[in-house]
């Protein structure tokens, strides 16, 4: 498992001992549990070939995942967010060139407003420029992401635009739905 990944669900075991997997719920954050596969990612008709699911945002089947080639995800695997029920032909955007550079792009805004990016786009990025916490957020939401910036070092993007272009560009022969 991706080193990174394995300290998200230790962070989260650590903040919620009743229901660890969902400790970020809050933000948009619930962690699939590990070694539990979770069934439908298969035959989801918008699946990635080599995509490993680890949190859904619990809206609309919003999933995150690590992309990898032969089943290989480690520190460098960049992150994808597939949205189901975007109206797209592919409904897949790149959202992280690995885990941190992912978790910095929500560390303000929480994880289950990043569909914005498709449906809100102009409006969600100056939301994202404005480097500021989610207006709707309570105390228990913005500590979720504190503890998430303190344990990961996170710091927001610059130029949200460009970057989520460029991801775009990067990683696009990784975007390949499957057959």
């Amino acid at each position: 498992m991706n080193s990174t990944l394995k300290k998200l669900y230790e962070l989260s075991k650590a903040t919620n001992i009743d229901y660890p997997f969902e400790a970020f719920e809050p933000v948009g954050l619930i962690l699939l549990e590990d070694n539990i596969p979770y069934e439908s990612w298969d035959s989801d008709w918008c699946a990635l070939p080599d995509q490993l699911p680890f949190a859904i945002t619990g809206v609309d089947g919003v999933y995150f995942s690590l992309l990898g080639k032969l089943d290989e995800f480690n520190e460098n695997s960049p992150v994808v967010m597939t949205i189901p029920n975007s109206g797209d032909d592919n409904p897949n955007v790149i959202v992280g060139e690995n885990l941190i550079d992912f978790l910095s792009l929500g560390c303000k805004t929480g994880y289950h407003r990043l569909d914005d990016i498709v449906f809100n786009y102009n409006k969600f990025l100056k939301e994202l420029e404005s480097k500021e916490y989610d207006t709707d957020f309570e105390d228990e939401e913005i500590d979720l992401l504190i503890k998430l910036i303190n344990k990961f070092q996170l710091k927001p993007w610059s130029n949200y635009a460009q970057k989520l272009k460029s991801l775009q560009t990067d990683y696009a022969d990784l975007l390949v739905l499957r057959n």
